[in-house]
């Protein structure tokens, strides 16, 4: 049973380190749709450091909004045609349809943050500016790290061998 007046959590701090900017070699770990207040649709992804080499390794790049709209599609487009494996067409408003296409994918963003205001305070803000197809490099180095898949093990994932 967790009690949050155990004196014993006193000495636990809580750390921020926010995802740094630069360039990242990525997986898509989350992808849903998302519908905001105003009713506006996009998708929402969760992207997770993946490059064996990388001292940002683990790291999560979440709730980065590609929204569907007429105008802002290209961004989406663009995504979709950085990823190490062609993307299969999906529907915007089926999760299964989103993760399907997009879970697993393996792309290179360009992450950088800005400072902007929201609702009077003053906030960092990081987002994925630029989308780019994996080099030979990196997948070489994906493949020497986990093998031919190119991704981590699954947890509960056991080798039969």
């Amino acid at each position: 049973m967790f009690d949050p007046n155990d004196k014993s959590f006193d000495s636990l701090s809580l750390s921020y380190e926010p995802f740094p900017d630069g360039r990242h070699l990525v997986f898509v770990s989350e992808a849903k749709s998302f519908l905001s207040k105003n009713g506006k649709a996009a998708i929402e992804f969760a992207f997770t450091v993946h490059d064996p080499a990388s001292k940002s390794r683990g790291k999560t790049l979440r709730f980065q909004r590609y929204w569907t709209t007429d105008k802002a599609l290209p961004r989406l487009v663009q995504l979709c045609r950085s990823c190490h494996k062609p993307v299969p067409p999906f529907k915007f408003d089926d999760d299964n349809s989103i993760a399907d296409a997009l879970l697993d994918q393996i792309l290179v963003l360009e992450v950088a943050s800005r400072k902007e205001v929201y609702e009077g305070k003053e906030q960092t803000r990081t987002e994925a500016k630029t989308h780019i197809k994996p080099t030979a490099a990196d997948t070489a180095r994906l493949v020497e790290e986990y093998g031919d898949s190119m991704l981590p093990p699954i947890d509960g994932d056991v080798d039969p061998f």
